[in-house]
């Protein structure tokens, strides 16, 4: 594929990749929970932060442990304390009465006359005055638990509303619909008809747990005794014009779990009574609170838009970005969610973390890539020290050198000029190339960069590219491993009918500059100075010493073990004034300290 249809493809899919990815978590169950989830954490703090005062008269009776003790009979035996509930009601004139309890679906006067009939007169009683809804279940197979007749004719089908709630996969409450019916066929739930006899049309949505303040609730043995008392003012002003919830508060009963604790008294971690639920959705309905998912057109825009991060070039700038508008999407959909929009604000950080994300990781694998590249093309060109250094952008050729201390090693066959002439020039090359192949890798082995070959001889350092205290150290122990390492290479030749050879190295320790040298189109990554000089002279000196090493004073003043090492004076260089010379030998016996 051609270079530049190529980077379309790579841009393409660059977009398209984290655009999917976000669309996925969109529409992915498990991923849609864990934005509810994250939503709860959202309600948690705009509820503690920003809450949305409640102006709406929205206002809970309980039945809790004191009541139920009070009382003495069991919830399917309170006709009597429901009866006298509703007569002060009647007297308290509120909009709407709602009971988020079940009544019975058999008569029980045959245990306590009477029963039916104190019920049927708070209904009657009532009914003029306010709308009251009754609680309506069903079975698990959705068909309706019946009522008993008597109270089902006095209330009439409107009368009637569904408990149920609904919960998501977690079994947290989040949601209002009505459509819970067979297949999803819509049924009159208790909030909706006491939504309904608000004069307010039930909105399907999220419940908004923004809205505040928790909920208190009068104890219905309080609002009992206010009607006995005919305490008509206080329930006046308690009830009036509002919409009243009765249902149950006590300690081990109808915890549901919410997003957050929708009332001020101790529940289980993360519960509210399910006569909160149902209030808390009340009046986010009553205050056109209740919260809309933004419309999946525009989410799935702005997750497209959100892949442009794709552009951003790499960097600590980009990282920054991601992070600045990855918050800057969570402060928004804040916002949004108190003004009454949901957006999905997870999938659209993995849109754009996506983008800026896919962005780093096609061109951490384009720089892998090239950077294979350049240690298969020029691995044999350069040191592996060397070319660690260019890939981490450290040998910059447009900087100066840099001055170094380094320990810099000569090489160099003896009398190859004439075992050249004697042998035909393909077995020259081949006789170089298993010799050099040796000899580099032993210089690599001990930590040195091969410089340059010259000719029949090589220049390597050590202490450079990366400095090293022991740069003196490893260029001896080089030297000495390169004599071994020629014994067995003449071996070879001898076991091949070809001649040895013998070498002489010199080495010398002291300052240069490495950086690159050459022209503008060709240049070499290289020692200058005189420590390089001085080491090649030593190097002609094995010529006529009788020791294939030679080493300087310089180096000698920085080996720890000496033993091996015979003093061979002060000696005279050409071009270079005279330097104590140190030698090694790999003879048995030579291991005394020199004078």
């Amino acid at each position: 594929m051609a270079p530049h249809l190529r980077k379309h493809w790579i841009n393409a899919a660059g977009m398209a990749v984290p655009w999917l990815l976000a669309v996925a978590c969109f529409v992915t169950p498990s991923f849609q929970l864990l934005e509810s989830q994250w939503r709860d954490q959202q309600f948690r703090f705009l509820s503690s932060t920003h809450p949305i005062l409640d102006g709406e008269p929205v206002t809970i009776v309980g039945i809790d442990d004191e009541d139920m003790a009070q009382f003495g009979v069991p919830s399917a035996l309170m006709h009597r304390e429901l009866g006298a509930f509703l007569e002060a009601m009647a007297m308290a004139q509120p909009k709407v009465v709602g009971l988020d309890m079940l009544l019975p679906a058999v008569s029980y006067d045959r245990l306590q006359p009477g029963l039916d009939a104190a019920l049927a007169r708070g209904i009657l009683k009532l009914r003029p005055v306010a709308q009251l809804v009754l609680g309506l279940s069903a079975d698990s197979e959705g068909t309706p638990r019946p009522v008993h007749p008597l109270f089902n004719t006095l209330m009439g089908t409107a009368g009637f509303g569904y408990i149920f709630v609904v919960s998501d996969a977690d079994g947290v409450i989040r949601v209002f619909d009505e459509k819970i019916g067979a297949q999803g066929s819509p049924v009159p739930t208790l909030t909706g008809q006491m939504a309904r006899a608000m004069g307010v049309q039930p909105t399907p949505g999220l419940i908004n747990y923004a809205i505040r303040p928790a909920f208190h609730y009068l104890p219905l043995r309080k609002v009992l005794a206010w009607q006995r008392e005919g305490q008509v003012d206080l329930l006046r002003a308690a009830f009036t014009n509002k919409a009243v919830f009765l249902g149950s508060v006590m300690s081990f009963d109808d915890h549901q779990r919410t997003s957050l604790a929708l009332g001020t008294w101790n529940t289980p971690n993360g519960t509210s009574h399910g006569v909160l639920v149902h209030a808390q959705q009340l009046r986010g309905m009553m205050g056109n609170a209740m919260v809309q998912p933004l419309a999946f057109p525009y989410q799935w825009v702005l997750l497209a838009l959100l892949t442009l991060g794709w552009w951003l070039k790499p960097g600590a700038w980009a990282w920054a970005g991601m992070v600045a508008l990855a918050l800057a999407i969570q402060v928004s959909s804040l916002v949004l969610l108190r003004a009454g929009w949901a957006v999905a604000s997870l999938s659209l950080c993995v849109a754009w973390a996506g983008g800026v994300g896919a962005r780093a990781a096609v061109n951490a694998w384009l720089l892998i890539r090239e950077r294979k590249r350049l240690r298969d093309t020029f691995g044999g060109f350069v040191s592996p020290h060397v070319m660690t250094e260019i890939l981490a952008g450290k040998l910059d050729p447009k900087m100066d050198g840099v001055r170094s201390e380094i320990c810099v090693l000569f090489a160099d066959i003896r009398g190859f000029t004439t075992l050249s002439e004697s042998m035909p020039p393909e077995q020259v090359t081949a006789l170089l190339n298993r010799y050099f192949d040796r000899m580099v890798r032993t210089i690599h082995h001990h930590g040195g960069t091969l410089d340059k070959f010259i000719g029949d001889g090589l220049m390597a350092v050590f202490g450079a590219p990366v400095a090293s205290s022991t740069a003196c150290e490893d260029g001896l122990a080089c030297a000495q491993a390169m004599i071994r390492e020629l014994g067995r290479f003449n071996a070879e030749q001898l076991s091949m009918g070809t001649p040895a050879i013998d070498i002489g190295v010199g080495l010398h320790y002291g300052p240069a500059v490495m950086g690159y040298v050459g022209a503008k189109d060709r240049y070499e990554y290289s020692a200058i100075g005189d420590t390089v000089n001085t080491a090649s002279r030593i190097e002609g000196l094995t010529k006529d010493s009788g020791f294939p090493v030679l080493l300087s004073s310089s180096v000698y003043h920085h080996i720890h073990d000496t033993r091996a090492l015979v003093s061979m004076g002060t000696m005279s260089i050409r071009g270079h004034s005279a330097i104590a010379v140190f030698a090694w030998k790999p003879e048995p016996g030579n291991s005394h300290e020199p004078a």
